[in-house]
């Protein structure tokens, strides 16, 4: 299997990018500022008609509330990978678990009344997976077997535990 090119990681970022801003533009309620940004740029009639056409669709709340915080997670992973791909190994994973450590950890200071907002474990689940995805592909290819047996234990322990609850 034949790598993944630079310029292929950006342009994927980019449509992950768009598809989280279209589930927020298109379904969720039209109080958050992207909306306003939209319609300052010109786009409001367009996201009106886009609204009207999902209008009856029915989606599940992770769909609408967690993934996309996973797409964007995964954007700026991959974008982090291409910027930085003649980095070692251990400075790429460090710079690319920022925004899914941001993720969680506003989740967590959530959880403890110390941000404003809602607390959700399956939020928490979404900005993680594209993290340890981009961990466990880096062990393959570095051909680490046993710290990928353990992280594939460790993902499936996570994932079962929240989604248990």
């Amino acid at each position: 299997m034949r790598p993944i090119l630079s310029s292929e990681k950006i342009s994927l970022s980019i449509l992950l990018l768009i598809i989280g801003g279209c589930i927020y533009l298109l379904m969720r309620p039209p109080l958050l500022l992207i909306h306003k940004v939209a319609w300052d740029l010109g786009f409001g009639i367009i996201v009106q008609h886009g609204r009207m056409f999902v209008a009856g669709w029915a989606v599940p709340n992770w769909f609408l509330y967690s993934l996309p915080g996973a797409l964007w997670a995964t954007a700026y992973i991959l974008i982090i990978d291409a910027i930085l791909s003649e980095n070692s190994v251990q400075s790429r994973l460090l710079i690319a678990a920022f925004i899914p450590a941001l993720g969680v950890g506003s989740e967590l200071m959530q959880w403890a009344g110390l941000l404003p907002g809602t607390f959700d474990a399956i939020d928490m689940v979404f900005y993680a997976f594209p993290f340890l995805i981009y961990v466990i592909i880096e062990m393959m290819k570095s051909h680490e077997n046993v710290n990928v047996n353990a992280t594939l234990f460790t993902l499936s322990f996570f994932t079962l535990y929240y989604g248990i609850q």
